[in-house]
């Protein structure tokens, strides 16, 4: 598990400059976990810009605020008028950001960025320190402690070596007042009284996101591939603070009725990676009234994720038993980084 030293720290009453990278990598490696290796990371901002599509064709001409000029780049697939992407000045030529630029595991380009106008001409730089540290943790000395699987648990570890002040998690939670109703939407739990519990919010005229830049960046750069708005969102709660999420389109579930429930015998289910899968009796799903949808904490299905004409969305966070995740995902050969949390309970 790769760990940014510049997220941890947004925990942290410190700054980089308060932290000697050899003496906490000791520490932690005699305290508490094995770091495997950490490596510096340089962000040259020079090099880096916002362009806006202005016409696509064998090749692409955008224009860049912050140089107030137009750019040419090579063609590629996902380009759209009018929309911005991340670019790359290399001498007198221009490429489009990759993923390698900031993650050695990652390949592809990043995606279509969600920018103001204050962004384009280069603010967003202003959230990327220019030297940072890439901490990579070896997993299986982390296995007996699940509070240690996301930025916020690491910090908690480390505040407590360094002497130092853990910030509490309001300092980064914005309270917002939903108006709800029972009558909108409604959770059904269906299993045995294991400690199963989840909680879900329907979100009403959604408008799908694209990626921030500051975000795509540091999911990169902790080996995650930044794709949108919602993919981007929940991924960066995960790697926060340790606890996966999940969007659904509204749509799946008649009458906005989501049903927690143990899997039939031979049911099948088509998963996000498009693999189809054969049920057992002991894996839990969640369900709409006439079929499983999803393998909660572990890998949602195909047909119940959001899609650029989704409307509505339901945002889902659960606990699920550690073992009846661990069994099904062993037993069907997927380790996601939501199996590898909920499994350590």
């Amino acid at each position: 598990m790769k760990i940014l030293l510049s997220w941890l720290l947004e925990h942290l009453d410190c700054t980089m400059a308060d932290i000697d990278i050899e003496k906490l990598v000791h520490l932690f490696n005699t305290r508490t976990a094995e770091i495997e290796s950490y490596s510096k990371f340089i962000f040259d901002h020079s090099g880096y810009f916002l362009v806006k599509i202005n016409q696509v064709g064998e090749t692409i001409q955008a224009i860049c605020p912050e140089l107030n000029s137009t750019v040419t780049l090579p063609k590629r697939t996902d380009a759209l008028k009018d929309q911005y992407f991340m670019a790359v000045r290399d001498g007198n030529t221009w490429r489009w950001a990759k993923l390698q630029d900031f993650s050695k595991q990652k390949e592809g380009l990043m995606p279509i960025m969600q920018v103001s106008d204050v962004d384009a001409k280069g603010s967003w730089k202003k959230s990327i320190p220019a030297q940072d540290y890439i901490l990579e943790i070896d997993n299986k000395s982390i296995n007996h402690r699940p509070d240690l699987w996301g930025h916020y648990g690491i910090a908690r570890e480390i505040a407590a070596f360094l002497d130092t002040t853990l910030k509490p998690l309001d300092k980064i939670l914005t309270p917002l007042k939903i108006a709800s109703s029972s009558k909108n939407f409604s959770i059904k739990l269906q299993v045995d009284n294991d400690g199963t519990r989840t909680a879900a919010i329907l979100c009403h005229d959604v408008i799908l996101p694209n990626s921030i830049p500051t975000m795509a960046i540091r999911l990169a750069q902790v080996d995650s591939k930044p794709m949108n708005g919602f993919v981007d969102l929940t991924n960066y709660v995960m790697f926060d603070i340790g606890h996966p999420m999940h969007v659904f389109d509204a749509a799946t579930f008649a009458n906005h009725e989501m049903i927690i429930r143990m899997a039939k015998n031979q049911e099948k289910l088509e998963l996000l990676d498009e693999e189809n899968v054969e049920l057992l009796s002991s894996d839990i799903v969640i369900a709409n009234q006439k079929q499983a949808v999803s393998l909660p904490g572990v890998m949602g299905g195909k047909n119940s994720g959001w899609s650029p004409n989704t409307k509505n969305i339901i945002l889902e966070a659960g606990w699920w038993n550690p073992l009846t995740i661990r069994k099904t995902a062993q037993r069907l050969k997927l380790r996601t980084e939501s199996s590898m949390r909920f499994e350590k309970n």
